[in-house]
């Protein structure tokens, strides 16, 4: 098992990360490990956290249409990676 499914496992078990203040401090901890990581925030009725790497950045927009089928982002949504079942882990790739 590769350390992404560890990761998912502590997540689903209830792993090292509690709820409330214990989320909040390692957020803060890992946005300030990672200055620039964390592009968009929205806690309220639906949250949104949003990361974005620099590499990410750069590979996201590019100056000019591309040769073949690849100038578009492409969205998948993984239903019961987290412990809540209506969480959902959106990803884009390109």
């Amino acid at each position: 098992m590769g350390r992404v499914g560890k990761e998912h496992l502590k997540i689903k078990k209830g792993g090292q990360v509690g709820g409330g203040d214990a989320f909040l401090s390692a957020f803060v901890k890992f946005s300030q490990e990672y200055p620039g990581f964390v592009i968009y925030l929205q806690l309220n009725i639906v949250t949104v956290i949003s990361v974005q790497s620099s590499l990410m950045r750069t590979e996201r927009v590019k100056e000019r249409l591309l040769d073949g089928p690849i100038n578009g982002l492409v969205n998948d949504a993984a239903h019961g990676w987290w412990k809540e079942r209506t969480s959902l882990l959106i990803m884009t790739s390109s």
